[in-house]
């Protein structure tokens, strides 16, 4: 939604694919991506500038159910 930097997006994407791995559900490893990255012990990017610009899209045959 808006640029981030190649760290913090570094950084999101290491959380996103690790929960991807564990959950087999974007939806969900979006959810714990942007979790991690709030409560990174690296403070410098737990602003939500650096993590909340990023969505996910889908086509309707890969839509998921979102189970927050």
């Amino acid at each position: 939604l808006w640029k981030v930097g190649d760290k913090p997006t570094a950084i999101f994407m290491r959380h996103f694919y690790s929960a991807l791995r564990d959950t087999k559900s974007s939806s969900r490893a979006l959810l714990m991506a942007r979790r991690a990255m709030a409560s990174e012990s690296n403070y410098r990017y737990r602003s939500a500038q650096h993590w909340a610009g990023f969505a996910l899209q889908l086509s309707k045959r890969d839509a998921e159910y979102f189970d927050f």
